[in-house]
């Protein structure tokens, strides 16, 4: 039985939860940072000798279905466009060829993240923002809380980076954000206020009352909590 464990998301760091702390990475669930993307990815083979071994090179979730194929001896369907790589390479210590990786999340979410697509090459990370345009740079063997843009200093690695993120966009058929037409910078300032207000009191008084020693969770722990606005 071949066993994988992983996430979907980082650990939570706000929005409606606070149940995670992600350090030194930046960010959670749902962003765009290390914080939100960067996730154990455990694979136990009982054919294979792995003893604990660990292997740093950067994969991604889509990488699970040509792995699971290659494992199972299944060869990949011919008329299907597949996104990930076999990783069994790696399971068998050898090594893979370097390649970008590619994350698009062009909506907003309730933790916070916003609309953006990144990539992943090496070292460098770029996370190009579509609500103005503008890109971040990091070097994440040497900042990885990605605290240091390094855009404006690194140009020629923006627009290198930028072009093959694009390209790859238009090449997958991405479905790209849109501007909402019954967008009201008033009444999103007016809910950010209430939210300051209201809100993150309510939730921190929640958070505090959680971390005491004799809290304990009610039977219907496992429930959805109702929101009304």
């Amino acid at each position: 039985t071949i066993v994988i464990f992983t996430s979907d998301n980082g650990g939570v760091t706000s929005g409606d939860h606070y149940a995670t702390n992600c350090s030194p990475l930046k960010g959670g669930k749902g962003y765009q940072w290390e914080g939100g993307i960067r996730v154990p990815y455990i694979v136990s083979l009982p054919w294979m000798e792995h003893d604990g071994q660990k292997n740093n090179t950067p994969v991604a979730g889509s990488d699970f279905y040509p792995t699971i194929l290659d494992l199972a001896s299944v060869p990949l369907p011919s008329k299907n466009d597949i996104d990930g790589k076999s990783i069994v390479p790696l399971l068998k210590g050898q090594q893979m060829e370097e390649r970008p990786l590619f994350w698009h999340y062009p909506h907003y979410g309730n933790q916070g993240g916003r609309p953006v697509s990144m990539m992943r090459q090496g070292d460098w990370k770029i996370i190009h923002y579509w609500e103005d345009g503008h890109s971040e740079l990091y070097n994440l063997t040497k900042d990885i809380y990605e605290g240091t843009g390094l855009a404006s200093s690194h140009s020629k690695k923006v627009r290198e980076m930028s072009a093959t993120l694009m390209n790859w966009l238009e090449t997958t058929k991405a479905q790209l954000p849109k501007a909402d037409p019954m967008y009201d910078e008033a009444v999103e300032k007016a809910f950010i206020e209430k939210s300051k207000a209201e809100l993150m009191i309510k939730l921190e008084a929640e958070r505090k009352e959680m971390l005491k020693k004799d809290w304990r969770p009610n039977k219907t722990w496992w429930g959805s909590a109702l929101t009304v606005d």
